[in-house]
């Protein structure tokens, strides 16, 4: 996850696909459970919002769940941001990936 995602403001068209597995490269089972992505811009501590990210069907018991940008979520200001990934089980354990994504907003030229 050391990759900068790059994206033009305003777009909604993205997704991310992300697969969610424990220290041992075996896939939590998601079924039942959440992920959402925790978005601020880089260097400060406040969060610009929460987007949940689509699990379904078999994805779920792969590990597998789906990021789709929803409409205004990218008409933000150019520059950098970052983004956590939470994931809540069924049982309601929370664990939080200690890797931070990476993105960068350009303007639109339009």
């Amino acid at each position: 996850m050391a990759d900068t995602y790059k994206y033009v403001q305003g777009d909604t068209g993205p997704q991310i696909k992300v697969t969610i597995t424990e220290a041992d490269g075996t896939a939590v089972n998601l079924t039942g459970g959440s992920v959402t992505l925790h978005f601020r811009a880089a260097g400060t501590t406040t969060l610009l919002f929460s987007r949940p990210l689509l699990v379904l069907g078999d994805n779920a018991t792969n590990g597998v769940a789906i990021l789709q940008w929803a409409a205004g979520d990218l008409d933000i200001d150019a520059g950098n941001y970052e983004g956590e990934i939470e994931t809540v089980t069924s049982t309601g354990q929370r664990e939080t990936q200690y890797s931070i994504l990476k993105f960068k907003i350009r303007e639109d030229f339009a």
